[in-house]
């Protein structure tokens, strides 16, 4: 998938090699009519099947949205991996996520990663 707009765009896809080829193409595009790619503003995120989600209860949502439950409350609510149904603390879900089934959130790309042209 591939989203524009001026001279931004959102390059999606489950295939990494795919999404190499879509991001090398964009870049030499936009050379083409003078834009340069900002190495500090690109981000990469792996697209997974499924979805990580950190469950809200009813009651959580619900008093979250007349501001009745603290950050900390949010944090220690008990949630589970949708992958392995395993219990935790809703704060742990994005390292377990990581750390059990290499599922990860958003990431900034390193600057050393990246190629100037």
């Amino acid at each position: 998938m591939a989203i524009f707009y001026a001279d931004n765009a959102l390059l999606a896809s489950r295939d990494p090699i795919l999404l190499q080829r879509a991001l090398d193409v964009t870049v030499g595009l936009f050379e083409r009519v003078g834009l340069r790619t900002n190495t500090f503003k690109t981000k990469v995120m792996t697209c997974v099947p499924g979805r990580i989600s950190t469950r809200h209860s009813n009651w959580v949502y619900n008093n979250s949205r007349v501001g009745l439950v603290s950050p900390q409350d949010q944090k220690r609510r008990q949630v589970t991996c949708d992958t392995c149904d395993k219990p935790m603390a809703a704060a742990s879900l994005k390292d377990h996520m990581a750390t059990h089934h290499g599922i990860y959130q958003s990431k900034v790309i390193n600057r050393e990663l990246l190629v100037e042209r």
